[in-house]
């Protein structure tokens, strides 16, 4: 999804709660209305060329035994967005509405949400995220242990923390990961060492980041 508009624009107009985002004529807020079009087709055009079956998405990055997709998945919208103009909405194309797997673009939804939080002196950018997640305790359901241990008996490396009907989610129990703080976690460099849906987290720095060749030991 393409969205267009500044902090100063946004202050300009927002909508109450529950009541529809109102819409003007790109003339009206001084936008060349050939030019937007032509930049809609632009993103329609040039849609991304993945399957729409995620299911089938290409895995290969990742080593063998944790390439094995965990969690139910749902076929991709087509290209859609929006451009907003001093906070009214100018221009939209494709299912606005529609609810879709957004995968890395999550990054955006943490990154607003910790800087609320922060405003809100709910965390301490310095501080240590076990202090705020002492309390959290996430449980795999029955289906997802389920799923995870089929996973393991054909082959694949997963794995379940426990034998009991709820198994904890690693965390920041650990004495590596009780140290971790909110601004290592925000800036991805805090070696979090873990277990989550059954998948280690050398799934993630199993990736070459600007080197060649097999995986790098830490």
């Amino acid at each position: 999804m393409a969205l267009g508009m500044s902090l100063q624009e946004m202050n300009s107009y927002l909508p109450p709660p529950n009541q529809p985002w109102e819409r003007r004529d790109p003339q009206e807020l001084n936008v060349h209305a050939s030019r937007l079009a032509a930049a809609v087709r632009f993103a329609i055009d040039n849609e991304v060329d993945w399957p729409t079956d995620l299911s089938k998405q290409n895995v290969g990055q990742d080593a063998e035994r944790w390439a094995t997709r965990l969690g139910r998945f749902k076929d991709r919208g087509s290209a859609a967005g929006v451009v907003l103009k001093q906070g009214y909405i100018i221009a939209e194309w494709g299912d606005v509405e529609r609810v879709d797997l957004t995968y890395s673009a999550t990054k955006s939804y943490v990154a607003t949400l910790a800087g609320l939080a922060y405003d809100r002196g709910l965390i301490a950018i310095d501080g240590k995220v076990a202090d705020n997640e002492a309390q959290v305790r996430l449980e795999y359901g029955a289906k997802a242990i389920a799923a995870i241990r089929a996973l393991g008996q054909s082959g694949d490396d997963t794995r379940v923390n426990e034998m009991d009907e709820g198994v904890r989610i690693d965390g920041f129990d650990s004495p590596h990961n009780n140290m971790i703080t909110w601004r290592q976690l925000l800036q991805q460099r805090s070696e979090w060492q873990g277990w989550l849906f059954g998948k280690p987290d050398a799934v993630d720095w199993n990736r070459a980041v600007g080197t060649a060749g097999e995986r790098q030991k830490r």
